[in-house]
């Protein structure tokens, strides 16, 4: 697998964002390819209810600031090694839309993300698998925020888990 632009979208929780990234860097480095960083802003909720005695409406704000996640996803920028070329992007509350655009535009050649997001979000598998993006989930160690390992992915369109040790073999021809 050659890849040229790597795309990884980070998570709000600091260990999910974390081991995203370091995964994401390691694939990077190891393509020599260019590293995109993406994060969404949260979605504002509203709520409303109709009762026999009345109706009502709340709503609530994102938990957080959007100029607080951009920071956050500057701060990890500056982590990436100087020989990786890196770009940001603050996707909008419809984060899932946004990187569907980002796939179908042709430039990224792989997707690291949280393999529950993943998991959970069978339109950009799908997407993914149209658009000749390889799918790299992360599963996050508990207490390991910055040690992610490659063997703690899972890659392909299939979306098989690795588990425990891969062998030099089997990590080859996921490289290959």
């Amino acid at each position: 697998m050659c890849m040229r632009n790597v795309l990884a979208l980070l998570e709000h929780d600091e260990e999910r964002r974390w081991s995203t990234f370091q995964v994401a860097v390691d694939w990077a480095e190891q393509e020599h390819a260019r590293l995109t960083l993406v994060t969404g802003v949260d979605r504002p909720q509203a709520y409303t209810w109709c009762a026999g005695f009345g109706a009502g409406g709340i709503y609530l704000p994102p938990e957080n600031d959007p100029d607080e996640i951009a920071r956050r996803l500057a701060r990890a920028a500056e982590f990436v090694p100087a020989d990786i070329p890196v770009t940001t992007m603050l996707l909008s509350a419809d984060a899932e839309r946004d990187l569907k655009r980002l796939i179908r535009s042709g430039t990224f050649d792989a997707l690291v993300a949280d393999a529950h997001r993943l998991r959970h979000s069978r339109r950009l598998r799908r997407e993914c698998g149209l658009n000749d993006v390889a799918i790299i989930g992360v599963h996050p160690r508990p207490g390991s925020c910055p040690n992610a390992r490659l063997d703690d992915t899972i890659v392909g369109q299939g979306f098989e888990p690795l588990r425990g040790e891969v062998s030099a073999e089997a990590r080859a021809q996921l490289i290959a």
